[in-house]
């Protein structure tokens, strides 16, 4: 940001004398009288009157010096704050988070990195996948944390935990108790068309567990008879649990919910549906060193589960 002008007149204005400007602004005393009177002439308007060597403020003078001298603060401001920003040392972070596991990542987030970075600005959005994506888009988030069903051209993923779409029933459900259960992080498989008329507990369309569901669905050629729909994956897993129907879920999900019973889960459609656990961000964009940082952090919160209440 140049200030030249404002500096210059507040420096004759400080000082009362061209030559004592001239030398605190290193530059010559012919220059600087040829600059003022140039820019006096421009501004159609006498800033300091010359009495005998001295010069001093004019009322349009005092005027331009208060509001220069305004001015000139704000630069030393924006100076500071921009050295801040270019030794990575200040900033500003807006990170978007789906509601089911932000609150369980978003309080550990907060806490490490406002510790390590106390000059970054940090802000956080819980919202759907597809409205996250808008934001992105918009540029009102810098990057945002989901599963991701598909892929976008203009976006830039960086996988940070690997997850699979399960079918859940609950513990006891007749068409499972006899089924293996699961082995070394295996899950049996079981096909969804023995589970048509059963009541099934859907997520709500926008989100991103209900993309991969309807992929499994449209894969397998079933079509639910019962379904019904909720906001809250906590809310289809509790009712599974309990015995009323049957569902989704990703198997990391039980990190982040209590349940009152145990749940079964089993791979179902075309083999196990795998998913990626992503940072986006705008393709092009330079993310800062407290951005990749925080990408690190989500990465060990969702792989340990000892970091997770």
């Amino acid at each position: 940001m140049n200030l030249r002008e404002q500096q210059y007149v507040c420096a004759i204005a400080k000082t009362g004398s061209l030559t004592a400007a001239a030398k605190i602004l290193r530059t010559s005393q012919p220059n600087l009288s040829l600059f003022l009177s140039n820019l006096e002439h421009s501004l159609n308007v006498q800033l300091f009157d010359r009495i005998g060597k001295q010069f001093r403020l004019t009322y349009a003078g005092e005027l331009y010096v208060a509001k220069a001298q305004a001015m000139l603060n704000l630069k030393d401001e924006f100076d500071a704050e921009l050295a801040n920003i270019s030794e990575n040392a200040g900033g500003r972070l807006r990170m978007g988070f789906q509601f089911f596991r932000s609150s369980r990542l978003i309080p550990s987030l907060l806490a490490q990195l406002s510790a390590e970075y106390p000059r970054v600005e940090l802000s956080f959005v819980e919202e759907t996948f597809s409205k996250l994506e808008a934001m992105l888009s918009d540029n009102t988030i810098d990057l945002f944390f989901c599963n991701c069903p598909s892929k976008k051209t203009e976006y830039e993923y960086h996988p940070l935990y690997h997850d699979s779409v399960l079918f859940m029933t609950s513990l006891d459900h007749p068409l499972t108790a006899a089924l293996p259960a699961a082995r070394s992080g295996v899950h049996p498989w079981v096909s969804l068309k023995l589970f048509e008329d059963e009541q099934f507990f859907l997520s709500r369309h926008g989100g991103s567990l209900r993309e991969f569901i309807d992929q499994i669905l449209e894969s397998t050629h079933v079509t639910p008879r019962h379904v019904m729909t909720f906001d809250k994956i906590e809310t289809i897993m509790e009712l599974v649990a309990q015995g009323q129907g049957v569902g989704f879920c990703a198997n990391s999900y039980q990190n982040f919910v209590g349940l009152s019973r145990p749940l079964r889960l089993f791979s179902a459609g075309n083999g196990e549906k795998r998913i990626e656990f992503c940072a986006v961000n705008l393709k092009g964009k330079v993310l800062p060193p407290y951005a990749k940082r925080a990408m690190e952090l989500v990465r060990g919160l969702m792989a340990d589960r000892s970091l997770l209440p």
